[in-house]
């Protein structure tokens, strides 16, 4: 029996029978959703689209960044990334947010893939973004008192993988699509 007819025989319908808001931040909505055929609505998550920046140096050094986040109450590393404003194309995000955070910038952009974060409970698409050849600009960037900046060799960088230092899930899923891709 292939997939598509498994899926199919799903004893639930899929038939949306209502969607409204039941609470706000400024981060996210809570969305409530009900389907026939079930007995109990299901809830997810509505936030802004983000990118993430995977970003080599000329000298090939992979770009990472470090930041306190207060939902793991600990500074992490992770890759350069942010929320897509409204209206703003996700390309141009990319480049935006490399550059707030790192100061480093290039226009040599290349989209790895756009991926749903969990799809049993977020609505938001995460865009994977790989820049190479990327140089740092002189004079301050925004976000230069609240995030370290850290060139790594590919070497170090595996090795902070290897020893559970580098961690952020969704990073390590665009690390993936840039192997995939040939580039890291």
């Amino acid at each position: 029996m292939s997939k598509k007819t498994v899926l199919s025989q799903n004893k639930f319908s899929n038939q949306l029978t209502s969607k409204k808001k039941v609470f706000q931040t400024h981060w996210f909505n809570l969305i409530e959703k009900k389907f026939s055929g079930h007995d109990y609505p299901f809830y997810s998550l509505q936030m802004k689209d983000y990118v993430t920046v995977i970003a080599e140096t000329i000298e090939q050094k992979i770009i990472i960044v470090s930041q306190f986040r207060p939902a793991v109450e600990k500074e992490t590393f992770e890759f350069p990334s942010g929320h897509i404003e409204d209206g703003e194309d996700p390309a141009a995000a990319a480049e935006r947010e490399l550059f707030e955070e790192t100061g480093y910038t290039n226009s040599n952009i290349e989209l790895l893939g756009s991926l749903y974060s969990d799809t049993g409970r977020h609505e938001n698409r995460l865009w994977c973004y790989w820049i190479n050849n990327v140089y740092q600009k002189t004079g301050n960037y925004l976000e230069k008192d609240t995030i370290k900046v850290h060139t790594k060799t590919k070497s170090q960088f595996y090795h902070m993988i290897k020893n559970g230092d580098f961690f952020h899930a969704m990073d390590l899923a665009a690390l993936g699509l840039a192997q995939a891709r040939g580039k890291i």
